[in-house]
């Protein structure tokens, strides 16, 4: 029996590859024998992406369609696999032109928002493994960087417009337009010498020379994608002080202090602040001066029970607006201790039913106090003699004592308790404990109280 034994170290290169295991006899080369046995090697997957054959990632732009090739090698064949744009999951969404499936990603008509990173991810019991990346950047047309504005200028005024773009690539050139009311869609073409240009941005010098060239000026930019869809706008005015403010109105009145707040108008078509001025009526003296970005003041420090006139402006380099004109009558100290919230005062009723509560309330208290005490007596002297006393009608201080139990007697000074009874209708009218003093008459005790 001979035998043969093979350590090999397999790869995933030797996944489906044969061995074969051959024995021959040196002397009878003719016959032999052998076995052959295929590896199935198991494996993480080894993912690779790229882009579409057929597409040139340096012409990519706005509005074509683009896909990606994920290739995945695993053992076993992988349960998962998705799609990642900046790392972030790719989901398939057919109205936003994305369809996913394990091998293919394909985005219709791309934005610039498409652009930047990708891969894709697969998933096998072995493991997890993700793709190289590819970048692409998607050519877009110029796009305005700048908000339409308004300007105001005067006849003969010197003014710098910057119309400023957003393209890539960011090779542009520039024209600029002008049209107004007069011209309506007859746009007339500025001349190349009147703006200059420093990468995407160009500047415009204008100069009105007439009512004519008040209008709007229209800036566009190229380049290899196209031209600017949307120009960017620049409406010019003849400028001028601005408008008066409107709905003016006071509140938060105190004795110290008055809110206004106003509604502010056109600003002439520059910058405008806003001016609130306060008098004294009586001695028209000026006690504010104040101004702000916004027509809203808080007018103080002003004195109670003072009657004033205030008047509220805009104003720009050009000038003043009209004023608007408002009236302040502070209160008096008197009226705002009254505004302040007071305590709500109780009603009849329950005035009523809180002394009657009082009352009874003592009248419990000084019962159980009495009930107290009586009992403490009763249990701090046992079981007292009992002695009755009938009240002497002719001299209430003369009581006559006699013993309740004659064998025991009440001869002799001590403590005993005593009830006293009228001698007429012999109704209890006291108990208490006294301190007796013998004296013996008539075989009656006196006891002087």
């Amino acid at each position: 029996m001979t035998v043969s034994v093979l350590l090999l170290q397999v790869t995933r290169e030797h996944h489906g590859k044969q061995l074969v295991c051959r024995a021959q006899h040196p002397t009878l080369p003719l016959d032999t024998l052998e076995d052959i046995f295929t590896l199935n090697v198991s494996y993480k997957p080894n993912v690779s992406l790229s882009l579409g054959r057929s597409l040139d990632p340096r012409t990519l732009r706005e509005g074509n369609d683009v896909f990606f090739e994920c290739t995945v090698d695993a053992n076993p064949a992988p349960y998962k696999v998705k799609w990642l744009h900046e790392g972030v999951e790719i989901l398939h969404n057919v109205t936003a032109g994305v369809l996913v499936n394990e091998v293919i990603l394909a985005l219709q008509k791309v934005n610039r928002q498409r652009a930047g990173n990708y891969q894709c991810e697969a998933s096998n019991v072995e493991g997890d493994s993700t793709s190289n990346e590819v970048s692409i950047n998607i050519l877009y047309r110029p796009r305005c960087a700048v908000a339409p504005s308004l300007r105001g200028v005067a006849l003969f005024e010197l003014t710098n417009i910057t119309c400023a773009v957003d393209a890539d690539p960011p090779n542009v050139t520039f024209t600029w337009t002008f049209n107004n009311s007069v011209r309506r869609d007859q746009s007339e073409v500025v001349s190349g010498r009147r703006y200059t240009q420093d990468g995407k941005k160009s500047v415009l010098s204008y100069t009105p020379m007439s009512e004519r060239d008040y209008g709007t000026l229209l800036c566009y930019a190229y380049n290899l994608v196209g031209r600017q869809t949307e120009p960017c706008s620049f409406t010019i005015i003849s400028a001028g002080p601005p408008e008066q403010v409107t709905n003016c109105t006071v509140d938060n009145v105190t004795s110290h202090s008055a809110g206004i707040t106003c509604q502010a108008g056109f600003d002439g078509g520059l910058p405008q602040r806003f001016l609130l001025q306060v008098w004294e009526v009586n001695s028209s003296q000026l006690v504010l001066n104040i101004s702000s970005s916004t027509p809203v003041f808080n007018a103080k420090p002003l004195e109670p029970d003072h009657t004033y006139s205030a008047t509220v402006v805009a104003m720009n380099s050009r000038g003043l607006s009209p004023p608007s004109r408002l009236m302040i009558l502070t209160l008096k100290e008197a009226e705002m201790h009254k505004s302040l919230p007071s305590m709500v005062e109780p009603t009849p009723l329950v005035v009523v039913m809180g002394v009657g509560a009082g009352v009874l309330l003592v009248v419990g208290v000084l019962v159980l106090t009495v009930w107290c005490v009586k009992e403490r007596t009763s249990h701090a002297h046992g079981s007292p003699t009992v002695t009755q006393v009938v009240l002497n009608d002719n001299n209430p201080d003369l009581l006559s004592v006699e013993a309740a139990d004659e064998s025991k007697g009440i001869l002799g000074n001590g403590s005993v308790m005593v009830t006293s009874y009228h001698s007429k209708d012999h109704t209890p009218a006291v108990s208490t404990t006294i301190h007796s003093r013998e004296h013996q008459q008539g075989g009656h005790q006196r006891l002087i109280l």
